[in-house]
């Protein structure tokens, strides 16, 4: 009796150590894992942050960018449009409206001064100085509306009356490049603006407007 109680206390304590074996061999395991998950997500994070870091600095650079395109266009000068005479002749001065300054006056030879001389004022339609009003229908001053012929000299484009009257008048469009006596930069031959001359008989009045 006593040798069968001494054999099962030998196979439970074999099976208590079998056990705690087991239980050693999967504490390891368990601890392998826990590792595991913590590296994967901590470079999940990484990964993330690094995506992050890209996008922002892609917006970053994006913006830059704008802001200079933004800087070099807000520097540009802005540019004179040259003068369709062809569209002129036909009483359209879209391509030179806007405010046109008195350059020089003359009155039979003599330079005049300018100090409250109104500008020059085109729209799409007319062309008005302080006397005479020039439009598609022909040349209006104080004494009527007058019909105009056209004629064109050296790439510059002449508006002379039709017809026989008291006082004549006549208006020149000269296009930037084009050579005119007035308004002519020193060491220059050509114009690097555009210019209108009006010149009437009345004391041979000449009156040469440059573009604002």
């Amino acid at each position: 009796m006593q040798k069968h109680l001494t054999v099962i206390l030998s196979v439970i304590a074999i099976l208590t150590l079998a056990a705690c074996g087991q239980a050693q061999t999967k504490a390891p395991q368990t601890s392998h894992n826990k590792n595991a998950k913590v590296a994967s997500t901590s470079h999940q994070k990484s990964a993330s942050h690094s995506t992050t870091s890209r996008v922002a600095k892609k917006e970053t650079t994006s913006q830059s960018t704008t802001a200079k395109s933004d800087s070099t266009t807000s520097q540009t000068p802005a540019k004179q449009t040259g003068m369709n005479l062809t569209q002129i002749q036909a009483g359209d001065y879209s391509s030179i409206a806007g405010q046109w300054q008195l350059s020089s006056r003359q009155a039979k030879g003599r330079e005049m001064t300018i100090d409250n001389a109104k500008p020059l004022a085109i729209t799409n339609d007319q062309l008005t100085s302080d006397s005479m009003t020039l439009s598609k229908a022909g040349l209006k001053d104080n004494t009527g509306l007058h019909p105009v012929n056209f004629k064109t000299v050296n790439g510059s484009l002449a508006v002379l009356l039709a017809d026989s009257v008291a006082t004549n008048w006549s208006v020149t469009f000269y296009p930037i490049g084009t050579s005119t006596e007035y308004v002519l930069e020193a060491g220059s031959t050509t114009n690097s603006k555009n210019v209108i001359v009006i010149w009437t008989s009345n004391m041979s009045l000449t009156d040469v407007y440059v573009q604002s």
